[in-house]
């Protein structure tokens, strides 16, 4: 995806809040829904979307992607 090479490579700059809530966004659409089951722990971790990603900023992501349902 364009967007998460551009966020991971620093090419687009935005709000960490706003990093955030694409980041989500990115996860949503890799990985559908959040599961508790299988989304469990850091598992955001387990995927490099900003190029700042730190701990704090990866359960703010996890967090966005628990809100997110997909919509049909």
């Amino acid at each position: 995806m364009q967007l998460q090479r551009d966020l991971l490579h620093g090419r687009l700059y935005c709000p960490q809040n706003q990093s955030a809530e694409l980041a989500a966004l990115i996860l949503q659409a890799q990985l559908g829904d959040y599961n508790e089951q299988v989304h469990c722990g850091d598992y955001v971790s387990q995927y490099k979307l900003l190029l700042k990603q730190t701990p704090r900023l990866e359960e703010k992501i996890a967090e966005i992607h628990k809100s997110l349902r997909l919509v049909l």
